[in-house]
């Protein structure tokens, strides 16, 4: 199956330049997915007012080695919570950003992600993990459009130098 190209991947491998490409395996899935609006309304059993709706997912099967998720990857992707949906981690899915990029960009792609992180906190989050910079090629870092607006002050936060 021929993939849509995720907005940027074409620049993405411009950036990482010539290496070796992981071939991952895939399955396609159907969920039936809630969401997460319904229960942010102020009524009982939101989810029986807006039921699940059925979604196909592309999962991306890849191992968990160092150089596929982990401080050996040439991408780091920091983000959110909309970083973290449908992730690997889910032993049911593994359809998330971070398994598309993989998928499309043919490389390992380590995240640091986590639902309701400020810019600052996640900076810091990487601050603590100085091993996870040195063998990257590439740095993503996704975040919702809200946080640019409720963001009041963005705090500078030192990262080690390669």
């Amino acid at each position: 199956m021929t993939l849509p190209a995720l907005p940027g991947s074409d620049r993405a491998k411009k950036v990482l330049g010539p290496m070796p490409h992981v071939q991952f395996g895939s399955i396609e899935k159907s969920i039936d997915y809630p969401g997460d609006q319904p229960k942010l309304l102020d009524v009982s059993n939101p989810y029986q007012l807006f039921p699940p709706e059925p979604i196909s997912l592309h999962r991306v099967v890849h191992g968990s080695s160092d150089e596929i998720t982990g401080d050996g990857a040439p991408v780091l992707l920091l983000g959110d919570s909309y970083t973290t949906l449908f992730r690997s981690d889910d032993p049911d899915s593994g359809a998330g950003l971070p398994d598309q990029l993989m998928d499309r960009l043919g490389c390992g792609v380590q995240t640091i992600a986590s639902p309701g992180v400020t810019p600052a906190k996640l900076l810091e989050d990487l601050r603590e993990r100085p091993q996870a910079l040195p063998q990257k090629q590439l740095v993503i870092w996704t975040l919702a459009d809200r946080t640019v607006v409720t963001v009041k002050s963005w705090k500078q936060v030192k990262l080690p130098v390669r």
